[in-house]
């Protein structure tokens, strides 16, 4: 595939990844066709999505709107909302590309900050430090600092921690605006465009955003949205199931239908996709995620009384034949 038409399905995507940001049920199915038209595109929708997660408002440069010359033709307030809604997107679009063609190589070529990668569906385990690991689930972006072996900033997607406790120079996450503190303990974070979750398996973390502090001992889990202001909720769960990943199964209790795809596609490193119409269905039970992506998916839509279909380089679960849209 030439250079060409590699930009423009990275402009397409681009495109889309804004229009879905509000987007309504047409615009996913027309979003879905489009996907389904060529492998290449999956892709570089990931891309796009990750490397918007990574953006921080200092790194969006300020937009504003042009404005017409002082005469007759002067434009309406109407129009003057409509070119600054477009000089916004256009303000996101160039700080996507930074994201992508400036951010990402400094990481990587730096003297002190540098990204390890996985591809969905790829684990890997890193040593951080003396004596810490981090074991990377599919898709996931975690950003070290040579210069400082005490601290791990995860861009996107999901990794657990073992971490050996020094009081003196406690062991710090971040994630946006999300900060965990490793009190001495094994635990699990997950982060998208969407969703913030930290499971302890061990010992113990310090959770803190804005003012809130939570403190977390083994056997609990906090999720909270990625926006400043969503609600923080906690909750138990038996260790032995946390991390399930790195295990081959993947196990939920009433988690909507659309977080559980979210994991099967990091994990699996398969597409999975949720019709809107049943994004929302709470899923509890077990998947295997070790005999492959259409096993998990059969068994998942089945689960709901929903059907799974082969869509391009992914699937798709939605609504059973008959079932009310």
């Amino acid at each position: 595939m030439t250079e060409q038409k590699l930009l423009a399905i990275r402009e397409e995507a681009i495109a889309w990844h804004l229009r879905l940001k509000e987007g309504s049920a047409e615009d996913w199915d027309a979003f879905m066709a489009w996907l389904e038209a060529d492998p290449a595109r999956s892709e570089a929708y990931d891309q796009v999505k990750f490397a918007d997660a990574a953006i921080t408002p200092q790194m969006v440069p300020a937009a504003t709107a042009p404005l017409a010359a002082n005469d007759a033709t002067e434009p309406t307030e109407e129009p003057r909302r409509g070119l600054r809604r477009w000089a916004t997107a256009l303000a996101t679009i160039a700080a996507i590309f930074l994201i992508g063609s400036i951010a990402i190589p400094l990481f990587t070529q730096g003297a002190n900050r540098y990204e390890v990668v996985t591809r969905p569906g790829e684990q890997r385990t890193i040593a951080i430090g003396d004596g810490d690991t981090a074991v990377l689930n599919g898709g996931t972006r975690l950003i070290l600092d040579r210069n400082d072996p005490r601290s791990a900033e995860i861009a996107a997607g999901e990794a657990t921690f073992v971490i050996r406790h020094d009081e003196a120079r406690p062991f710090v996450v971040t994630a946006g605006s999300h900060r965990v503190v490793d009190v001495g303990t094994a635990f699990n974070i997950a982060r998208d465009d969407r969703r913030f979750a930290v499971e302890v398996i061990e010992g113990a973390v310090s959770y803190e955003r804005a003012g809130t502090a939570v403190a977390l001992a083994a056997g609990q889990t906090l999720e909270t949205g990625d926006d400043p202001g969503a609600r923080v909720r906690t909750g138990r769960r038996t260790p032995a199931e946390m991390a399930g990943w790195r295990r081959g199964r993947l196990s939920y209790s009433a988690a909507p239908l659309e977080q559980v795809a979210r994991d099967l596609s990091r994990t699996l490193g398969t597409r999975v996709m949720v019709d809107p119409a049943v994004a929302a269905l709470p899923f509890t039970g077990s998947l295997r995620v070790d005999r492959g992506a259409r096993e998990s998916v059969d068994t998942l839509a089945a689960t709901l009384d929903l059907r799974a279909r082969r869509t391009g380089d992914g699937w798709r679960i939605e609504p059973g034949p008959g079932a009310p849209r």
